[in-house]
């Protein structure tokens, strides 16, 4: 028997489009196009009603059990076919209707036996094809996306992005956050993505932490165009600080560190500010020695010292540090600050696009100043707040000292907020990249909770993830069970996708169950057991501690 299904285009019957998938492969039946819904058996035998087409297809293919495996489901089944079509696709009592279905599958994966039937193939249609469900959905996504702004002036393929790390640790989901956003603008664009070892302090510089900081980001599968070091613009950085000092915009300072800060806050300017510049160019001298006084300096923009950014109070531009640098060994006294050679370099390098967090805002004049006064091509800097989760140390000396002391496994320790810590503990790199996707480029600065984070895992991982059964052990109750024989069988990982794979599920009279679950049972009551089905339970033995039922 060969039948053949038409369907409106404009209005597809998304119930009877599912069922006709399901028997495909047990009748012959092909699906054509047109202006009505109808499903043609015979010349005369003919259904144009969806549900009706539903119905047949389902009959016409026993074995499947789409439409119930005997007469008391098949009224089942009824009932949710007149479901979908009454209740959910009217807009009055919908609420009403999605509660209803809500309890219904509580404790169930189908709304009738234990297999898929047309009643949960119709209520599905009817929630996919409804306007308003579907607004919904098209808005929760919107949510989820976050908003990425357009990076002014950003053209195809001509943005140029960086993410400059500290080899002083491992990342951490806020370096993830910069790392993702960065891509994002760099895969938007078709542009170019820098990776920078910022290694201006050789104090803090550690080669071990260059290769795992490497590895994270190779985790987190971004794909830098290029990888390069502050340090390979040492010898331009100098000679810059040089120039600012031979047209009067620099000078050297040996004020001691707290009487500098004091006078920064009293908006004092240093006696040295009017040092000329012979005389800065000898201290100078004594600093990139390294000599005992030299190690007292250090050099200074010379700004603006009663402005009301704090940031632009003559900062420091070079300091000295004895430690020798992974890189360049000892050919360096001085090492400039991140301040200075930041702007230098993504200047340098052609970045177009320079993303800080909101915490830089102060910092931003600093860095034009610097742009300007070296007469450097000027980069857009584009603020975004920085990611803050409650209860949770992100800072690298604070998660330093954890290490240090023991308290942690290490720097991947599941409980550490560190990339290869929440990956340890259980998150994809999928679920992390849609939690940073759905912040987006936002400027508002918020805290948030770890479960918002592991919301986005599930949802990565509930579709794929095997479902198994198991008991605490510390109280579990016996249910008697006395129609039920022992034997194994085999059932799906996972209800929804067969694909999983299968599972052993032994079956038998006396079946164990938290105990915590079962004080919830009363007599009379029908439970679910996943994999076994519905349960009446008609006694309830009670005896301290433990609880008996059938």
């Amino acid at each position: 028997m060969a039948l053949n299904l038409t369907i409106n285009s404009s209005n597809p019957p998304l119930g009877a489009l599912l069922a006709a998938e399901h028997v495909k492969g047990s009748v012959n039946l092909s699906v054509d196009e047109g202006k009505d819904n109808k499903l043609r058996v015979s010349e005369s035998v003919q259904f144009s009603d969806v549900n009706s087409i539903t119905r047949y297809l389902a009959r016409v293919t026993p074995t499947l059990s789409l439409y119930g495996s005997n007469m008391l489901e098949q009224t089942e089944v009824d009932h949710w076919m007149e479901f979908s079509t009454r209740r959910v696709c009217g807009q009055s009592g919908l609420a009403t209707a999605l509660g209803e279905l809500d309890m219904a599958l509580a404790l169930r994966t189908f709304l009738v036996g234990h297999s898929l039937t047309l009643a949960d193939l119709c209520v599905w249609a009817a929630l996919k094809g409804g306007r308003i469900l579907s607004q919904g959905t098209e808005q929760e996504k919107k949510q989820d996306l976050g908003k990425f702004v357009e990076l002014p002036g950003a053209e195809m393929g001509k943005v140029v992005v960086r993410f400059p790390p500290e080899a002083s640790g491992y990342l951490h989901i806020g370096h993830a956050k910069a790392a993702l956003l960065n891509q994002h603008y760099q895969v938007t664009f078709k542009g170019k993505l820098i990776m920078r070892f910022d290694d201006t302090n050789p104090e803090k510089e550690k080669e071990d932490f260059e290769k795992v900081i490497l590895e994270d980001v190779a985790m987190l599968q971004i794909k830098p165009d290029q990888f390069t070091y502050t340090s390979d613009h040492f010898p331009r950085i100098q000679g810059m600080a040089e120039q600012l000092l031979r047209e009067g915009k620099a000078y050297i300072d040996d004020t001691p560190p707290e009487q500098m800060k004091a006078a920064r806050e009293q908006r004092t300017e240093s006696r040295h500010r009017s040092n000329s510049v012979e005389e800065n160019l000898k201290m100078w001298e004594e600093m990139k020695a390294g000599t005992e006084y030299g190690q007292t300096c250090c050099m200074r923009a010379k700004i603006d010292m009663a402005s009301n950014n704090g940031c632009m109070r003559d900062p420091t531009l070079y300091r000295c540090k004895n430690a020798p640098h992974p890189r360049t060994g000892s050919t360096y006294r001085v090492y400039p600050t991140y301040d200075f050679a930041c702007p230098i370099v993504d200047s340098v390098e052609g970045v177009t696009h320079a993303l800080r967090t909101t915490e830089y805002h102060d910092r931003d004049d600093q860095f034009y100043w610097v742009i300007e006064a070296l007469r450097l091509r000027k980069p857009y800097i584009w603020e975004y707040a920085r990611l803050n989760l409650n209860n949770t140390v992100l800072s690298k000396r604070k998660l330093t000292w954890f290490v240090d002391q023991g308290y942690v496994d290490g720097w991947d320790d599941p409980r550490f907020p560190t990339v290869r810590g929440v990956l340890r503990r259980g998150m994809t790199v999928e679920g992390l990249k849609q939690f940073i996707a759905a912040q987006g480029g936002s400027r508002s600065v918020v805290n948030m909770e770890w479960d918002k984070i592991w919301a986005f895992n599930k949802k990565i991982i509930d579709p794929v993830a095997p479902r198994y059964t198991a008991l605490s052990g510390s109280y579990s109750v016996p249910v008697v069970i006395p129609e039920a024989t022992e034997e194994m069988k085999e059932a799906v990982k996972h209800p929804k996708n067969t694909e999983v794979g299968m599972k052993e599920v032994w079956y038998g009279p006396r079946v164990l169950v938290e105990g915590a679950d079962a004080e919830t049972f009363t007599k009379g009551e029908i439970v679910t057991f996943i994999n076994w089905g519905n349960i009446i339970i008609t006694q309830i033995h009670k005896r301290l501690p433990v609880t008996r039922m059938q």
